[in-house]
């Protein structure tokens, strides 16, 4: 183990890259404001809105709810969603895209996500994931008509020269 003393002199490295600091005291500044925004707000409220009209105090609670839900979910990952099906008759397995969600993560309750639903492509420089949520399905359009259905209703060409 090497030690250094008050005397020694330490290289600085060439990486002088503040970004990260940066990042961190928008962020502390962007809190600080929310948290007085919070409370400024709910002393409106309390005090009887001091002549607010429904629709201001509405848009009041509004920012108020926004700025605790920012609070307490913590975006990880942009997630592009699907719904994969298995049949329990052939086997057949599909699969259908089912929007773009943010999987955010519960501050203070571990292992707690949810998904909400995020616009087109959207991204904070997130990581990208994949989700699938399985299900098995009793019939599938393959297989249908094999429980008396009219699969000619479906609209949909199953036939193998469109499949292949």
């Amino acid at each position: 183990m090497q030690t250094f003393t008050p005397t020694d002199s330490v290289e600085a490295s060439d990486d002088t890259s503040f970004d990260d600091l940066d990042s961190l005291l928008t962020e502390s500044v962007q809190i600080k404001a929310d948290a007085k925004r919070l409370i400024d707000g709910r002393k409106r409220i309390k005090a009887g809105a001091y002549g607010l009209n429904a629709i201001e105090r509405a848009q009041l609670e509004d920012d108020i709810a926004r700025i605790e839900l920012s609070r307490e979910w913590l975006p990880k990952a942009d997630v592009a969603m699907f719904s994969v099906q298995t049949c329990q008759c052939c086997s057949a397995v599909s699969a259908v895209f089912t929007g773009f969600f943010q999987r955010q993560s519960h501050r203070s309750l571990r292992h707690t996500d949810r998904w909400i639903a995020a616009p087109e492509h959207a991204s904070d420089g997130l990581p990208k994931e994949i989700k699938n949520t399985d299900s098995t399905i009793v019939a599938c359009p393959f297989c249908i008509g094999d429980f008396g259905y009219p699969v000619e209703q479906l609209g949909v060409d199953y036939s193998e020269e469109v499949m292949e």
